[in-house]
């Protein structure tokens, strides 16, 4: 996020029961708040990890407000409270989820993911599997 309104990118970080990386992906979002750039990412990240055939997942965003809209209400904003029941919609095909708050530093993984996509054209998704490479974060490892 580039602003508040500004241009956005989603990254999403796929893990193992493990905590290994089985998969991220980086997707430019074009302009929009910081909550719709929120819950774009979660409508990514979903149908990501249901497609690597994934069954139990335990979701962690660092929105508080995103993660209690799915959680609990859904959201004021009638187009994030449209995308929210989306996603509400995909995790119900899961045989267990749980959702979790996490610090944004903590989360330093998806926030570089969403970082690499300001190099892609607005819509545009670019996949990776596996493990961060230390050379390509710029010694952020």
């Amino acid at each position: 996020m580039k602003g508040n309104p500004g241009p956005s990118g989603a990254g999403c970080v796929a893990r193992n029961h493990q905590g290994q990386i089985i998969a991220r992906c980086s997707q430019r979002l074009g302009a929009g708040t910081n909550n719709e750039a929120e819950v774009n990412t979660t409508f990514l990240a979903v149908p990501m990890v249901r497609k690597l055939g994934v069954v139990n997942l335990h979701l962690e965003g660092d929105s508080q407000i995103i993660v209690h809209a799915i959680l609990k209400r859904g959201a004021d904003d009638w187009k994030i409270d449209k995308v929210i029941q989306s996603i509400k919609r995909l995790l119900s095909t899961f045989q267990r989820f749980k959702l979790s708050h996490v610090l944004r530093e903590g989360n330093w993984e998806v926030d570089l993911q969403a970082n690499m996509a300001f190099d892609l054209q607005i819509g545009e998704i670019k996949w990776f599997d596996g493990l961060l490479d230390a050379r390509s974060v710029g010694g952020i490892m």
